[in-house]
């Protein structure tokens, strides 16, 4: 909706008094004959007329629901980005490593020491594969001596036995071993929490092929976002919410049911069920309903401007044009701001001046 701005009525006057006294000027020079005339004209202060365009809107009447919006916040629980460092990704190229699995799948719950992805090499894989095989194989011979043991009690066994015995112990100790080395080769979770992040690159690997291709990732290769059960805001209107009551938080992609347990300060602080991953409080909220206020002025709140310590509005009278109004404000609700004094029901004010 469009509108003139008044124009200074002081114009209209000074055209006014200007031609009165051009009309009175050859008069009065006349009548003074050959004597010396003084004429001052008064400095009238005047403006142009400007034609200007405001949008505007109504003041209403009505009922209107405030909200209050918690933006929920966890404490220490740290999102971890997995990748290899440069030294280690030096031996993928000596040590001919390929991608032996990636363990993990997006969403996927792990806990400290879950292998996320491992690489392995050739080498090392025929060695573990042998010293499994001769622990077998000593294994069913150590069973085999104590069979005969036990049915030929004529024969002592126990020097088959005890030597069997330390050859298992010697393939323990080599499978340990190559098992910690493969180990080195593997990306492992230090904290629990939840997948949230596999690079493309890794995602399309094919197990066996030679991992090269870790070398052009840029990111992180896996990211796990902690979990917790404790989520927190703050809020000046901490009496508005109950300990005990549930709430719904709302990440974007799922709403889940929190409970209040204590309340500190102006620190209100919620329970889940079972854990979230931390990653979803970033954009996790409370959108909690106060009583409804009834029958109340509002106007959009752009229509109001801050003036100093008050707050002004432009409102349009019935010729068009545009007064200033003091008026007093109570809470913003949504894009509405409730009006307690200054405007009525039906009056149009400009948007945005």
């Amino acid at each position: 909706m469009k509108a003139f701005i008044r124009s200074n009525q002081l114009l209209k006057i000074a055209n006014k008094a200007l031609g009165i006294i051009f009309l009175l000027l050859p008069f009065a020079l006349f009548t003074a004959g050959c004597g010396t005339v003084t004429t001052e004209l008064v400095e009238l202060s005047s403006y142009d007329y400007v034609k200007t365009e405001y949008d505007t809107t109504e003041v209403k009447k009505g009922d209107l629901t405030p909200e209050i919006t918690l933006n929920l916040k966890t404490d220490g629980e740290d999102t971890i980005g997995y990748s290899f460092d440069y030294v280690f990704l030096d031996k993928i190229i000596s040590e001919g490593l390929y991608l032996e699995k990636l363990h993990v799948s997006v969403g996927d719950t792990v806990s400290e020491g879950t292998v996320l992805v491992s690489l392995t090499s050739k080498e090392l894989k025929e060695k573990l594969e042998v010293y499994q095989r001769e622990k077998r194989e000593n294994e069913a011979l150590l069973e085999h001596y104590r069979i005969l043991a036990a049915t030929d009690p004529g024969t002592d066994y126990s020097s088959y036995i005890n030597e069997t015995v330390k050859s298992i112990q010697v393939d323990d100790l080599y499978i340990q071993e190559t098992n910690a080395k493969l180990k080195e080769y593997s990306l492992i979770a230090r904290k629990p929490g939840v997948v949230t992040h596999i690079d493309e690159l890794l995602l399309n690997m094919e197990e066996g092929t030679v991992s090269e291709a870790i070398l052009w990732m840029e990111n992180d290769m896996i990211t796990v976002s902690g979990i917790t059960d404790t989520f927190f805001a703050v809020t000046e209107e901490t009496d508005f919410f109950e300990v005990g009551k549930k709430y719904e938080a709302d990440s974007g992609i799922g709403v889940y049911e929190m409970t209040l347990s204590e309340k500190d300060g102006n620190k209100v602080i919620f329970k889940t069920d079972s854990p979230l991953s931390a990653s979803d409080v970033s954009s996790m909220t409370i959108t909690a309903k106060k009583p409804t206020m009834k029958n109340v002025i509002y106007v959009k709140k752009s229509a109001i401007i801050k003036n100093g310590n008050e707050f002004i509005a432009y409102v349009k009278d019935e010729n068009g044009y545009y007064d200033v109004r003091r008026v007093k404000t109570k809470e913003i609700i949504g894009d509405n701001i409730v009006i307690s004094e200054g405007l009525s029901e039906g009056e149009e004010v400009a948007l945005n001046r």
